[in-house]
């Protein structure tokens, strides 16, 4: 079992009464010690965050047109965007509303 310093996280000898690294006392080894499935939990979570934070920030804000299911590009190849009758961009608004759903259900089986 490898154990680290409650105060700076890095390992130490089990039998140090100080951490050779910051200098406080170990005065209770038991809280020392991270428990290693916590860490590994913690580590799956963050990358669980970071899968759901890109479905949310790679979805477009507004609509793009479609032609046969594709996106319509411009000459330089930029998708353009649909437009109300005053040229306003129209939200992308049944989309976002999908992936912020998809995204609270994956949230629930991260959850501990």
């Amino acid at each position: 079992m490898k154990l680290y310093c409650p105060n700076c996280g890095e390992e130490i000898p089990k039998k140090d009464k100080f951490c050779k690294y910051c200098g406080k006392p170990l005065e209770n080894l038991e809280s020392a010690h991270y428990n290693e499935e916590e860490i590994i939990r913690t580590v799956e979570n963050g990358y669980a965050v970071a899968a759901i934070l890109t479905d949310i920030i790679t979805t477009p804000l507004f609509k793009i047109k479609q032609k046969d299911g594709q996106p319509m590009l411009n000459e330089e190849g930029i998708p353009e965007f649909e437009a109300d009758k005053n040229g306003v961009k129209i939200l992308n608004k049944d989309k976002m509303i999908k992936i912020i759903n998809d995204s609270q259900d994956s949230v629930e089986k991260y959850k501990s």
